[in-house]
């Protein structure tokens, strides 16, 4: 099993267009006549909150993908070590007893050695791939929050009420 159409499919899933927020958000029409707090001034503040939204759901995903590839990365390496276990044990085996491998202990022997190089390939793969998707996801994560917080406005300090079971308050939120 080759994992390069694995890592192909991710690569073109992950620089495929998609269509942009706007064109996917349900555009209200003529009809609809509810009020709105959103006027002229609101709008860059509404676009940077699609924007912001865009960039979180990317970065999220790629950050969940690249830790499921690095998952894979792992598998990879541990079937790797018990293959190549595997392929050793049979030669230490006739080293032991000092005779050559038999016909179906030489197959044996390369079938594991092959898998093993097979898992070392999907281990490599899996893991220079997974990383760079965690590098990445975490980029978009963070710039995608970033911009969420600076579309909600400049207000930085906020006193809100407190009012719960057994509290009555004022709270203080930065």
């Amino acid at each position: 099993m080759s994992a390069r159409p694995a890592a192909l499919a991710v690569v073109l899933a992950l620089a495929w267009p998609a269509a942009p927020v706007a064109a996917r958000t349900p555009r209200a029409t003529a009809t609809t006549t509810t009020p709105t707090a959103e006027g002229p001034a609101d709008a860059p503040r509404v676009r940077l909150a699609a924007r912001a939204q865009a960039l979180t759901l990317t970065g999220a995903t790629s950050l969940g993908f690249g830790a499921l590839l690095l998952a894979t990365m792992v598998g990879g390496l541990v079937l790797g070590g018990h293959d190549r276990k595997a392929a050793d044990t049979l030669l230490a085996t006739a080293e032991a007893e000092q005779r050559p491998l038999n016909a179906q202990e030489l197959a044996d022997q390369g079938a594991h050695a092959r898998r093993a190089r097979q898992s070392d390939g999907l281990a490599l793969a899996a893991g220079i791939t997974g990383a760079v998707l965690v590098v990445l996801g975490a980029a978009l994560l963070g710039t995608g929050l970033r911009l969420r917080k600076r579309s909600r406005g400049s207000q930085r300090a906020r006193l809100t009420p407190q009012v719960g079971p057994g509290s009555l308050g004022l709270h203080l939120s930065f």
